[in-house]
């Protein structure tokens, strides 16, 4: 008999043997044949799941990724209580880009296999990148539950932690990643991040080393030590960091905005102009790059270009506080005011300045302008420096005009000096308990509540006067006058983020102060730099440790025929008391002092001096030598260039 001849292989087997010589190609890398025999298994059994789940990880590295999400969504509809099934379908979704759809389906894996710890970590990264940061953590913790935690894990976890502000449980995190595999690059970086974010720089730029040793090649740890180095005034060193970072990377377009900064601190203007432009070639719609080109232009005093700029880095992210910020301060030192207020209400949302950190909130109402105020009590509180104070304080009695009681809450150097300013029903000093109150507004939003344009500044001649019992007092201590009185300011405070710019040596002011006046410091802080030729100076008076207050301050200053000052809170009050005043500016000013005028709206009785270049005090010093000689010594300015005429 015969034997019946052999029977062809079953559907379901041949697929199967297909799937498997695929998976063998497959881990040889052979990624081409192993598709084809993926493809010809589900051709034969088209419901066959490892063969989907399989192919979809080659269909994510392909030209056309979104197949892989139609094949896991397949394979979880046929096995839908596999708990890898759903993961791998949480995966595809997840390296999709479909990162919430990628939670639920991870969830739904976990629901199936509660100890699938891949499903737990991946869970958590993309609640991480949600910024569901409590719930990342919780999902990293189940993970470690699951099995012991890998260096990924640790890393990412402490990631999550600092951007929960955990930063000594993100440090520790960081620490057993290391522990878990000692050459992993992206804990020490990420270790070195969390270091730069709290002041660390020393041993931020540590990590960052130890990463570039793990990875020669890690742009962005060269790029962050170049960060920590130039915080550190390190600014060569980190040029070279820079530079290394760029050779790894060319088309690193953070680096070039961040040399462009670097550049701008080294006087290389023009550089960094390139380098912000290069930047912006790379990513067009690079908002920070746009705001730096934009903050440079501005600082050379080509607004319209640096408007530009500016509307540009806001067009790129229409959330970019600082971005509003920057168009505020250059509306309004064009004097387009009324949109420069609008603008400048974006100061409270630029976070990590120190505006930001004092912002202020009530249960009260804010007041903006729209509600009728008449027989209520408004809470006016003071914001930023002392001199914005002395500068926007009169505005309260346009508040009181309204029919409102202004409570005025104030920090203590001022107190004294503005308890009897006119619309103010009680002074609070800042830190006391409040008294009830209807509404509230910030002292620096009234302007723009007011709709103020340069014709409708309240430019009183005299809003705040001196403490009549003070002022005698202070001409005691002073004596008979024999010659003109001249108080002087030549620094102000070091925290002030222009501070380098707007203030200058006591050598060097004394430079443009001629013999045969006599000259009063009005600084009741004297830098260590000066105070020595303060001291020995025959020329120069200081009264600094009977100054306790801005009363004291204000009493000293009437007594002057004139005072001369930098851009300081002695400047304003100065200004408010009607002195006359001559106040020194940096090239590029304030915005409060507009440009190419010699007057200022806010104070009739003031009068500027500019630099013509950045860094130029010689030459205003020489002007200001020439007018004082002129006002007071009947000299001569024949050798001295003339001001622009006042314009607006």
């Amino acid at each position: 008999m015969e034997p019946a001849p052999p029977q062809p292989p079953s559907a379901p087997a041949e697929a199967e043997a297909a799937f498997q010589q695929a998976v063998a190609l497959h881990r040889q890398r052979r990624v081409d044949e192993a598709r084809a025999l993926y493809e010809r298994a589900l051709h034969l059994e088209p419901h066959h799941v490892p063969a989907l789940i399989c192919l979809s990880t080659i269909e994510l590295q392909s030209t056309q990724p979104e197949r892989a999400g139609e094949l896991t969504a397949l394979a979880a509809r046929l096995a839908p209580d596999s708990g890898a099934v759903h993961f791998a379908h949480a995966r595809a979704q997840h390296l999709l880009g479909r990162t919430a759809a990628a939670v639920a389906s991870y969830e739904r894996a976990i629901a199936l296999n509660a100890g699938l710890a891949d499903a737990h970590f991946h869970r958590g990264n993309a609640l991480h990148a949600l910024e569901r940061y409590d719930a990342a953590l919780a999902s990293y913790e189940q993970a470690l539950a699951c099995r012991p935690g890998t260096a990924e894990l640790f890393t990412n976890r402490g990631n999550t932690l600092r951007c929960l502000q955990r930063y000594g449980a993100a440090l520790d995190s960081y620490a057993q990643a290391i522990a878990a595999a000692p050459n992993c690059a992206e804990a020490h970086y990420n270790r070195g991040i969390t270091l730069a974010g709290l002041g660390r720089s020393i041993d931020a730029i540590a990590s960052y080393e130890r990463a570039i040793a793990c990875r020669p090649q890690y742009a962005e740890a060269y790029f962050n030590r170049g960060n920590a180095l130039r915080e550190l005034g390190r600014l060569e060193a980190a040029s070279a960091s820079y530079q290394q970072a760029l050779a790894v990377r060319p088309g690193y377009a953070e680096v070039y905005s961040n040399l462009g900064n670097l550049l701008v601190e080294l006087g290389r203007r023009a550089d960094a102009l390139e380098s912000y432009e290069r930047a912006l070639t790379l990513k067009p719609d690079f908002a920070e790059a746009h705001y730096n080109r934009g903050a440079l232009l501005g600082s050379l005093q080509q607004l319209d270009a640096a408007l530009d700029s500016l509307n540009d880095a806001i067009r790129a992210d229409p959330h970019y506080a600082v971005a509003y910020l920057g168009r505020a301060f250059f509306s309004l030192l064009r004097g387009d005011l009324v949109n420069g207020w609008i603008d400048y209400e974006w100061r409270w949302k630029v976070k990590g300045s120190l505006i930001f950190q004092e912002r202020r909130s009530f249960p009260q109402p804010r007041w903006h302008g729209e509600k009728a105020i008449a027989g209520k009590v408004i809470l006016i509180h003071q914001e930023q420096g002392l001199g914005d104070a002395l500068q926007f304080c009169r505005y309260v009695q346009q508040v009181a005009d309204l029919g409102a009681k202004v409570i005025l809450e104030i920090h203590r150097p001022l107190m004294d000096l503005l308890a009897q300013l006119a619309g103010v029903w009680r002074i609070i000093e800042r830190g006391s308990a409040l008294p009830a109150f209807d509404y509230w507004c910030p002292l620096l939003s009234l302007p723009g509540v007011f709709n103020t344009s340069l014709d409708t500044i309240p430019a009183a001649v005299r809003y705040l006067s001196a403490d009549p019992i003070l002022l005698t007092q202070w001409q005691s201590r002073l004596g008979d006058k024999t010659k003109p009185c001249i108080g002087i300011v030549w620094s102000g405070g070091k925290v002030h983020p222009n501070d380098h710019n707007r203030s200058m040596r006591l050598a060097q002011l004394l430079q443009g102060l001629p013999d045969g006046l006599e000259y009063v410091s009005l600084q009741n802080e004297v830098r260590d730099s000066d105070a020595q030729l303060l001291a020995q100076s025959p020329k120069v008076r200081s009264f600094a440790q009977h100054l306790s207050d801005f009363s004291d301050t204000a009493a000293l200053c009437e007594c002057m025929d004139l005072v001369i000052s930098v851009d300081t809170s002695v400047a304003h009050l100065a200004g408010a008391l009607g002195k006359s005043t001559w106040i020194l500016l940096p090239f590029s000013p304030d915005w409060r002092w507009l440009l190419n005028r010699v007057d200022s709206p806010w104070y009739p009785t003031v009068r500027l001096y500019r630099q013509r270049s950045a860094g130029d005090w010689d030459a205003v010093l020489a002007q200001v030598r020439a007018d004082l000689e002129r006002a007071f010594l009947g000299g001569e300015t024949t050798t001295v260039e003339a001001r622009a005429e006042p314009t607006t």
